[in-house]
């Protein structure tokens, strides 16, 4: 009896702990807020890096018993990535947003991924950034390994495409292609070092029926392979950008490291205006 009685005061700590810690975290981060709104520069910067550092240390300490969805939380840490942005700090706004991602992988919540995706298309909008930046986000963007987000994943990579739609055009993407494939990657059984293969439904440019084929993998630097890794493992329908097919129109090479797109809706209607069916 002494050790259940233990127990119950331990899990009543811990909660309670848990939900202290919690408003400490959205405490700091608000009175950041209201520094950035009362043009408190180098207090909001302090205040936003602490609740950062807290959320941070609060969610990677979690046990997944005690997890619980707290969408003002979420909500909170969503304006503190906001303001990074506005403070022109994306770097600090991706951290933060990687941290809601990891967070919510403890227990993923539909409607906290649904809210990180929205903010993130707001993030990469063109209007809160020079052509410039777009490019210097987009090539760091392709340095962070998908796997690095969690369960955010898969909005790592659809965040990293449009911005490498904002910085290289579809139009210009369908220009520099000599092929275009509408498939599923997968890795090659043959040759997996050196190529990948395509299952393609559909193809652009090139007279040839669906079937198989096959891409090189050799020529791009070494943070794109994580990310080539990462679609040849996800089964999902994506455009493949190609070159340098031969006449067989069974191998060739990816354009540029942006020659793969998953077929969201964004994209295949930015494509079918280009290229109509």
């Amino acid at each position: 009896m002494p050790c259940l009685f233990f127990a119950a005061g331990y899990c009543i700590f811990a909660f309670a702990t848990f939900r202290s810690e919690q408003t400490q975290i959205m405490k700091l981060a608000s009175a950041g807020l209201e520094a950035l709104e009362g043009d408190h520069i180098e207090a909001a910067y302090d205040l936003f890096s602490k609740s950062m550092e807290r959320y941070r240390n609060f969610y990677r300490g979690i046990s997944t018993n005690l997890w619980q969805t707290n969408p003002l939380l979420f909500s909170t840490m969503l304006r503190v990535g906001q303001a990074w942005r506005s403070l022109g700090e994306y770097q600090k706004a991706l951290e933060v947003f990687q941290d809601i991602s990891l967070h919510d992988s403890k227990k993923p919540d539909p409607i906290i991924e649904k809210g990180m995706k929205e903010e993130l298309v707001e993030f990469i909008d063109r209007e809160h950034w020079s052509d410039q930046a777009l490019n210097e986000i987009y090539q760091h963007l392709l340095q962070i390994d998908p796997k690095s987000w969690g369960n955010g994943d898969s909005l790592l990579v659809q965040l990293t495409e449009r911005a490498g739609l904002s910085v290289t055009p579809m139009s210009e993407r369908c220009a520099n292609a000599k092929l275009i494939v509408y498939g599923i990657p997968e890795p090659d059984e043959k040759a997996s070092d050196r190529y990948f293969s395509v299952r393609g439904q559909n193809y652009y440019l090139i007279d040839r029926l669906p079937g198989q084929i096959r891409f090189s993998r050799s020529r791009f630097p070494q943070q794109f392979e994580k990310r080539l890794n990462w679609y040849l493992k996800q089964g999902r329908l994506c455009l493949i950008f190609g070159k340098n097919a031969n006449e067989e129109g069974t191998e060739a090479a990816l354009t540029e490291i942006e020659g793969i797109l998953l077929d969201e809706p964004y994209v295949i209607e930015e494509f079918n205006r280009i290229i109509p069916e």
